[in-house]
C-alpha cells in the first residue's frame, strides 16, 4: 500500500508541475517580448513556364501561391502545403495533414499508387513526366512514369538520396545517394556506376545539355565542382573550380556558372563566367538555400538574422534585386560577431540596446549540419529578452571542411565544454544551454560536468538512458506527433526519473517543431519564464 501510495504522489507531482508551467505560459508574463509573426517561404520553390509557385507560411497556414510578376494569387490554402511540384500538367503539392513529418500528395492518384504512408524524398523531373522518390520507412528508390503510371522499384537499400535528374538523350536517370552516383536507363532499367573512383558522396545535381555538374570532397578538403561529359560517359570528371570553402549548388544558365559558396557559415551566391573565369559575388551575407532562372531574372530563397526567408528576384541586366510577392520588414538591430574557440566556429548573437540578462548557447539540431546566421524565430526571441546568444559550430558540423565534418563525437563534446567555461568566466551571468533535435545527447552528456543555471531540450532525440540523478534543471519540450520521437515514451522517461529538476512540457498537435504561432509564443514564454526562474 505504502508503495501504491508514493508511486501516486510521485505521478500527481509530475502532472502537478507540468501544469504549474503550463500555468506560467497562459500567464503571459507581461515582461516577455515577442517578435511579431513574419509572413515566411518555404526554401524550396518551383518555377514553370516562367510562373512562380511556392508555399508561404502566413498565421499559421501554408498557402501555395501563384506569382506572375507583379501580380500574386492563391491557388491553395490549407494547414499545412508545401513543395509544389508538377506532374503530368498538374499542379501538386505535398501536405502534412496530421503534422507527424508524413507529407502525402495533394492528388489522389498519386496518394494511391506512391504509398498513403507519405513520402521522404522526391524529385519531379523531364517537366514534370516522371517523379523519383523514396517512401517511409522503405529504403527502395521507385519511379512513377506518367505515361505507364506504374510505380517500379529503380535501386533498393539505400539510406539517402542526394539528387537526381534526368538525360533525354540516353533516356536516363542520374541519381545521387549515400557515397555513389549511379546512371539508371529507363529502357531497360540497368544501372551503370559513376566516377567509381571519387570517394564519397557526389552531391548537388545538375544537367546543362550533356554536362553534369556535381560536388565532391573526394579529393579534397572542401566540397569542390565537377562537371562529367555524358556523351564520353567513360571519361573522368573534370575539375571545374575549388576554394578553401565548400561548395554548393552549380548550376549553369548560359555562359556563367551559378553556385553557393560557405563562407563563414553563410551560404553567399556566386557567379563565374565559363569564358573568362571571372567570379562576381551577388549577395555578402545570410543563406541562399535554391535558385532557379527565367527567361531574364534569376529568383532565389534567402535569409540573413535580420531578414525573415522570403523571395528575391535578380535582373541581371540591371543588377536589381527584387523581393517577391512582397518585402517582409525587415527585423533590424540584431547583430552577430563571428569567432574561433576552443576548437568550435561560433557565433555571438545579440539585440542592439537591449541589457545582457544571462547567456546561453545554442546547440543546433544535429551532426553533418551547421548554424547559419539566418533569421530564426527561436533565437530572435531569446535575443529580444536579454538573452545573448552564443551558436556553436562544434567538430562534426558541416561548412568547415572535411576534416572537421568527419571529428568524432567526443572532440564536440571536449570543444563545448571548454567554450562554456571560457564564456561563462568572460561573461560571469547566469548561463544556459539550449538544444534542438538530435543535439539533445550532446547536451545532455555536458550537463553530467558542466555547472550551468539550466538546460532547455526543445524536439530532443534522446540519449540511451537519462540520467536520473542530474541536477541541473532542464525543461524538455515535446511534440506529441513527433515521428522521430515517441513522445509519450519519453514523457514517462523522464516522469519516471523522479527528479525534481526535470519538467516537461507537451504539445498535443505539434510534431518536431512548430506550426502554429500560439505554440511557439508559449514556448518562447515558457523558456524565458524558465531562465528567469533558475537566474
Amino acid at each position: 500500500m505504502r508503495t501504491t501510495f508514493k508511486a501516486i504522489k510521485s505521478h500527481i507531482f509530475a502532472i502537478a508541475k507540468i501544469v504549474f508551467i503550463c500555468t506560467l505560459i497562459s500567464c503571459q508574463n507581461k515582461d516577455i517580448r515577442y517578435l511579431p509573426t513574419f509572413k515566411e517561404i518555404d526554401s524550396r520553390f518551383l518555377i514553370d513556364k516562367n510562373d512562380i509557385y511556392i508555399s508561404i507560411h502566413d498565421k499559421d497556414r501554408y498557402k501555395i501561391v501563384n506569382i506572375k510578376d507583379p501580380q500574386t494569387s492563391i491557388i491553395a490554402s490549407k494547414n499545412s502545403l508545401f513543395h509544389p511540384f508538377i506532374f503530368k500538367n498538374r499542379l501538386i503539392a505535398l501536405e502534412d495533414i496530421a503534422n507527424k513529418g508524413y507529407y502525402t500528395a495533394t492528388d489522389d492518384i498519386i496518394k494511391n499508387l506512391c504509398g498513403p504512408s507519405g513520402f521522404d524524398q522526391l524529385y519531379s523531373l523531364n517537366n514534370g513526366q516522371l517523379l523519383i522518390f523514396k517512401e517511409l520507412n522503405d529504403p527502395s528508390v521507385f519511379l512513377l512514369d506518367s505515361v505507364k503510371m506504374k510505380k517500379v522499384r529503380i535501386v533498393t537499400a539505400i539510406g539517402k538520396m542526394n539528387g537526381a535528374v534526368y538525360h533525354k538523350s540516353s533516356n536516363s536517370v542520374y541519381l545521387s545517394f549515400d557515397n555513389l552516383l549511379e546512371s539508371i536507363n529507363l529502357d531497360t532499367y540497368r544501372q551503370t556506376i559513376i566516377a567509381p573512383e571519387f570517394r564519397g558522396a557526389k552531391i548537388n545535381l545538375s544537367l546543362s545539355e550533356n554536362n553534369l555538374y556535381f560536388t565532391s570532397n573526394s579529393s579534397w578538403n572542401y566540397y569542390a565542382i565537377y562537371k562529367l561529359d555524358l556523351l564520353e560517359p567513360k571519361s573522368n570528371p573534370m575539375l571545374v573550380y575549388k576554394s578553401n570553402h565548400d561548395l554548393c549548388q552549380p548550376v549553369q544558365n548560359k555562359r556563367y556558372l551559378y553556385f553557393t559558396e560557405v563562407v563563414n557559415a553563410e551560404y553567399i551566391l556566386k557567379r563565374m563566367d565559363l569564358v573568362t573565369r571571372n567570379i562576381a559575388t551577388l549577395t555578402k551575407k545570410g543563406v541562399v538555400y535554391d535558385f532557379q532562372f527565367t527567361n531574364d531574372r534569376m529568383y532565389f530563397s534567402y535569409s540573413d538574422l535580420n531578414f525573415p526567408k522570403c523571395l528575391i528576384g535578380y535582373q541581371e541586366t540591371k543588377k536589381s534585386y527584387q523581393h517577391i510577392p512582397v518585402k517582409n520588414d525587415s527585423v533590424n538591430g540584431f547583430s552577430f560577431k563571428s569567432f574561433d574557440m576552443a576548437g568550435s566556429h561560433g557565433f555571438e548573437i545579440s539585440k542592439n540596446r537591449v541589457k545582457t540578462k544571462g547567456i546561453v548557447i545554442f546547440l543546433h539540431p544535429g551532426f553533418q549540419s551547421n548554424y547559419s546566421p539566418r533569421f530564426d524565430d527561436l533565437v530572435n526571441n531569446v535575443c529580444i529578452n536579454g538573452y545573448r546568444v552564443i551558436s556553436l559550430n562544434f567538430p562534426t558540423s558541416s561548412g568547415y571542411g572535411k576534416r572537421f565534418l568527419e571529428s568524432d563525437y567526443d572532440s564536440a563534446v571536449g570543444s563545448v565544454s571548454r567554450c562554456t567555461e571560457i564564456l561563462k568566466e568572460k561573461y560571469k551571468l547566469p548561463f544556459f544551454f539550449i538544444s534542438v533535435s538530435a543535439a539533445n545527447p550532446l547536451m545532455e552528456t555536458l550537463c553530467e560536468s558542466a555547472s550551468v543555471n539550466g538546460a532547455v531540450s526543445l524536439f530532443g532525440i534522446p540519449k540511451i538512458s537519462i540520467n536520473t540523478s542530474s541536477k541541473i534543471p532542464t525543461l524538455y519540450i515535446l511534440g506529441k506527433q513527433d515521428r522521430l520521437i515517441n513522445a509519450d515514451q519519453r514523457e514517462k522517461q523522464i516522469r519516471n526519473a523522479k527528479n525534481n529538476n526535470f519538467s516537461c512540457i507537451m504539445y498535443p498537435e505539434e510534431g518536431h517543431w512548430f506550426r502554429a504561432d500560439k505554440n511557439l509564443n508559449s514556448a518562447i514564454a515558457a523558456i524565458i519564464t524558465f531562465f528567469e526562474n533558475h537566474s
